[in-house]
């Protein structure tokens, strides 16, 4: 098989999980929305993984990945920003070095510019703008990072993604700019889950809440985050990340599938990098499966080839077409367009007269790109090979005069073609039993009796032959049995 795709950027995410620090080439997202933590791979996303860039630091910081997909009536994104940009779950009080936020290189910030945790209060959010795969925008709203009430418990969470539905509207900014509210169906950050799922203590003065202590040197020497409080062997889990979730109803996009995802506005505060728009990168990518219905043929058969073609990048792809050196018709029932995510099934048929590779090659286009795959399949010729196979059974102790026996025979094909004109024959026996057709793989059995007279002793040994015409080809097998009667062993 042949590949010729669009290469999509690698990624690789600091993920603290647990009582380890995981190094991962796959990009992961935390499921948090549901408070169900855990690590889920991107590969599960159908819609694919959309990377984002600074407008102004360029592309060799990425901002963030935003993961999407659409399924059951609702859609589910997650935000997940890259940490060597953005890290806004460590905070300390003032007086406190803070490397893991305030540094990069290992240069601490100065004195009571610390970041604390109330700097996040009705500060740091993420906007996100919604389109239809018509290109209509069907909702722009903002998800505020974490607010407080302290007359509640929990006293910390995320605003949401509308003020006026949240608990927590002390310091919110959450709202929701154009579209029904209602269509926003939940929302979470990696800071809610940490301060309301880790176990670490939480205070009601914000300017005294800190996150927890990690090995600074490791952060210093390989970036990796592992958390050493209370103990390096029994450490608080705490995610680093920052990562954004919401949920959205589906029917919102009216039929029109899901299109462009702007995340038009991020602020932390402060940051380590950047804060404004992002912009994203969209990478166009097919993928082509061809199978056929069988690998062994015999000559003059015909064999039916499925195509599975699949958006494997995160745009749409329109003007889909298949072609096939060896097919000139192939059926798509007429579909030409895929969401990200989306397979179609295209088929075709071929006589092979001989063995045969042939070639298909699929085309699109995303966002003014052309991209394309191919697959090939071989299939093969049969020599037929007729055979016939019978076994012979009957009593294995000693039977006395006028008892009456039983013999059971099976007949198979053990050929990789059809037999035709199939019988048996047991001359002692006065047997001729005919089976007719006899299909490749196929067996057929049956019984035959005989009562024991003074000539078949002191022994009855008596031979059944099986018979089979494969076109003008005879095949044949034979198989005996002997039985013992009186006194005789």
């Amino acid at each position: 098989m042949k590949k010729n795709k669009i290469i999509s950027m690698a990624l690789c995410f600091f993920v603290f999980l647990g009582a380890a620090a995981l190094t991962s080439a796959t990009p992961t997202v935390d499921g948090l929305i549901g408070d169900t933590p855990g690590v889920l791979d991107a590969s599960e996303y159908g819609g694919g993984a959309l990377h984002y860039f600074t407008q102004d630091v360029g592309p060799d910081e990425w901002i963030g990945t935003l993961y999407k997909t659409c399924e059951n009536g609702v859609c589910y994104f997650a935000f997940v920003y890259n940490p060597d940009v953005v890290n806004d779950n460590s905070y300390a009080p003032k007086g406190t070095k803070l490397l893991t936020w305030q540094t990069k290189n290992g240069d601490f910030k100065a004195e009571g510019n610390e970041h604390k945790f109330g700097d996040l209060l009705g500060s740091d959010h993420l906007k996100a703008r919604i389109h239809d795969g018509l290109g209509n925008e069907v909702l722009d709203f903002r998800i505020d990072l974490i607010a407080m009430n302290d007359k509640l418990t929990p006293m910390y969470a995320s605003c949401g993604h509308y003020k006026p539905y949240s608990d927590y509207q002390d310091k919110c900014e959450a709202d929701v700019m154009l579209g029904d509210p209602a269509m926003i169906l939940d929302s979470a950050t990696s800071t809610e889950w940490n301060i309301n799922n880790s176990g670490y203590p939480v205070t009601t003065n914000k300017d005294d809440m800190k996150s927890p202590d990690i090995d600074y040197d490791l952060y210093l020497e390989t970036g990796e985050y592992v958390v050493i409080e209370p103990t390096a062997s029994d450490p608080y889990p705490w995610e680093f990340m920052m990562i954004y979730e919401w949920k959205i109803n589906a029917s919102v996009l009216e039929g029109n599938g899901l299109g462009e995802v702007e995340i038009h506005d991020v602020h932390n505060s402060p940051y380590k990098i950047y804060t404004g728009p992002v912009v994203p990168v969209y990478e166009p990518e097919i993928d082509l499966v061809k199978t056929a219905s069988e690998e062994f043929v015999f000559s003059g058969t015909s064999v039916d080839y499925i195509y599975t073609i699949t958006n494997t990048g995160n745009v749409h792809l329109t003007d889909i077409t298949l072609t096939d050196d060896k097919i000139e018709s192939i059926d798509c029932e007429g579909v030409t367009e895929l969401a990200p995510g989306e397979s179609m099934i295209c088929t075709g048929t071929y006589e092979i007269e001989i063995c045969t590779i042939n070639v298909a090659t699929v085309t699109g286009i995303g966002q003014g790109t052309i991209v394309s795959d191919e697959d090939d399949e071989l299939v093969c010729i049969l020599c037929p090979n007729p055979c016939i196979n019978i076994t012979k059974g009957g009593p294995t102790t000693a039977v006395s005069v006028g008892s009456t026996i039983t013999y059971e025979f099976t007949v198979s094909n053990c050929g990789n073609v059809d037999l035709s004109n199939v019988f048996v024959i047991d001359p002692i026996l006065g047997l001729n039993h005919p089976i007719g057709n006899l299909a490749k793989g196929g067996t057929h059995s049956f019984s035959a009796l005989h009562t024991i007279t003074p000539c078949d002793c002191p022994l009855l040994e008596n031979t059944a032959v099986a018979f089979g015409n494969y076109g003008t080809i005879k095949v044949a097998d034979l198989d005996d049995h002997t039985v013992y009667c009186g006194d005789q062993e």
